[in-house]
């Protein structure tokens, strides 16, 4: 098992390309438009927090049609990495650090999960679900992870083990999305739901039941349960899912909502 000290998840690290001064001016500028001159961008804007600025850089290496992307699997792991941290504002390895500082006062699985993320812009897809970038931008993720991953966590590599916790930790975030838009809202205070519903769209229960689906081989690929975010990720599948099936209901989803209004 990993703990959140041996997590083999790879950190970047910002280098700096100098060249001598026999180049002429046009050569350095036509070597910042090479792959490898936009993928080293592109880390370096992911290791300094500029999300949106590496998720261009990407995409013009890999083009945005998530189903059939142009670049390698190290830059889709990347942009895969970019859309998460562009939804939340958080890179996986800040949301395990978040939930590990949140343990010391743990208020449930769900709210431990909801309050670390930007819940003004979860309530802002109540009120204009058209502009709700925010879960495209997840859903976007959790494609590209899906497609580089086996569909069966069979003695996974580190650099899988990495894209599995990336997985479970989108596909937990994406649920507590669905279920504040379900629920008009959460609580910014609380994290919590704001109106639980008497019914929700059979589209939403199909997201939630792939998103549950997503974490139980996220959390069995990753070989991971002894951080505070993969307990609380486990815990959420857990209440929902009560069946045992892997998949979930509208009633299911209902029980859940409103045992944390």
């Amino acid at each position: 098992m990993y703990s959140l000290k041996n997590l083999d998840i790879p950190i970047i690290v910002a280098s700096f390309l100098f060249t001598g001064c026999g180049g002429n001016l046009f050569e350095g500028m036509a070597d910042d438009n090479t792959e490898e001159a936009k993928m080293e961008a592109a880390k370096i804007a992911l290791d300094k927090g500029d999300y949106t600025e590496a998720v261009s850089l990407l995409e013009e290496l890999c083009g945005t049609d998530t189903a059939n992307l142009t670049c390698d699997d190290t830059a889709k792991a990347d942009l895969a990495s970019a859309y998460v941290a562009t939804a939340t504002g958080l890179d996986v390895l800040q949301l395990i650090a978040k939930a590990e500082e949140a343990a010391a006062n743990p208020t449930g699985s769900f709210t431990t999960v909801s309050t670390l993320l930007p819940i003004e812009d979860i309530n802002n897809c109540v009120s204009d679900p058209a502009s709700c970038t925010m879960q495209t931008d997840l859903e976007k993720a959790i494609e590209i992870l899906d497609s580089l991953l086996p569909d069966t966590a069979t003695d996974p590599t580190p650099e899988q083990k990495n894209q599995y916790l990336q997985l479970a930790t989108a596909s937990a975030v994406n649920v507590a999305v669905t279920i504040g838009i379900v629920s008009d809202g959460l609580d910014p205070t609380t994290g919590l739901p704001i109106t639980p519903p008497s019914s929700i769209d059979p589209a939403d229960v199909i997201s939630v039941s792939e998103d549950i689906s997503n974490i139980v081989l996220g959390l069995e690929g990753a070989d991971i349960i002894s951080t505070s975010l993969s307990e609380d990720i486990s815990a959420i599948e857990t209440s929902i899912e009560t069946n045992g099936d892997d998949t979930v209901s509208d009633t299911e989803l209902i029980n859940y909502i409103n045992s944390h209004k």
